[in-house]
Formats: structure tokens, C-alpha cells, sequence
């Protein structure tokens, strides 16, 4: 099974406040944040799907290798040098991020965040057929202080990601 780096597969869109900005700058800021997670260390990342059916998914990432939890078993996957930034850049390469807006600003328990709007179209794989649907509204949450992306939610799927020290749940 492969793990690309979901917090772009499935994202999204919350109540909407007056937008402050819209252009380049704000669609720029919003992939910056996606090639800093790729960057970190580590990080801890929580999806919840609401539909087709609700489900709930662990991925713990430390330097080239992710572990997943997906119906409470944890599997390592190692990653060769690398792969995480080149898996990055294939989904920036293949999709499209558009229609960027400063919508607001909030605190998280990880600080104070920019709340970002954009559209992302489909990603399409290197090979064999493109993935279903088309763009997809979403809104991404992105550090003040550290650029790193640290919430998206779209509809039916919320991504959270924690960049404190992980720690390998197996080993």
C-alpha cells in the first residue's frame, strides 16, 4: 500500500471569514508549508474521514520511515533517502494549487496560525489512470512562526499534524 503525503490527498473547506488577501503569495505560502513538513524531522499525523465511510488513520514519519496505524495495527514502511521530498514533489508537480485566500487567523495549540483557502486539482500518478474527481476547496492552517502546515480540512476529511519529538510506535 503506499502513503503519499496525505494531508494533500484529501483536503478542504470550514466557515469562511472575509478574505484579508488572495493572489500568488498566499497559493506560494501554502506550498512552502507543504515542502517545510516534508523537511522536518518528524511529525505525528492524524486523519479523520467523515464519508464515504468514517475511519481513522495514525501515520507517526521520523527521518525515512513512516509507520501507519489503520484499524489499530501499526506497519513500518521504510522509505528510501529521500522520499519523502521527492514524494512532495511529484503531488506539486501533478496537481494544481489555485484560488489561494488569507481567510483568518487562529491559534492552535501549536501557536498562532494563517488560515488558507485554495483549490487543489486531482493528482495525477506517473502512471496508470488519474485519480477520481476533480478540484477540491480546502483550507490549511500554516505556523505564523515555523511555515509548517498544521491542518487541513476538507470535505469529510480533517488532517492534523503534531511536530513534536515522535517517537516510533514499533520498532
Amino acid at each position: 500500500m503506499r502513503f503519499p503525503f496525505l494531508p494533500l490527498a484529501a483536503l478542504a473547506a470550514l466557515s469562511l471569514a472575509t478574505p484579508a488577501n488572495a493572489g500568488p503569495v498566499e497559493c506560494e505560502a501554502i506550498q512552502n508549508s507543504f515542502k517545510a513538513v516534508s523537511a522536518v524531522p518528524g511529525y505525528r499525523q492524524l486523519i479523520e474521514v467523515t464519508a464515504p465511510q468514517a475511519s481513522k488513520m495514525e501515520f507517526v514519519v521520523t527521518a525515512e520511515t513512516i509507520y501507519a496505524q489503520i484499524s489499530g495495527k501499526w506497519t513500518k514502511i521504510p522509505l528510501r533517502a529521500g522520499a519523502r521530498a521527492s514524494m512532495l514533489a511529484n503531488i506539486l508537480e501533478t496537481a494544481t494549487i489555485s484560488d489561494c485566500t488569507e481567510v483568518r487567523a487562529e491559534t492552535l495549540p501549536a501557536g498562532r496560525m494563517k488560515v488558507y483557502r485554495y483549490t487543489m486539482t486531482p493528482i495525477k500518478p506517473k502512471s496508470g489512470p488519474a485519480l477520481p474527481g476533480g478540484p477540491v476547496e480546502s483550507e490549511i492552517w500554516v505556523g505564523v512562526a515555523d511555515g509548517l502546515a498544521h491542518r487541513v480540512v476538507s470535505p469529510n476529511t480533517r488532517v492534523d499534524l503534531d511536530f513534536r519529538t515522535q517517537i516510533p510506535p514499533i520498532p
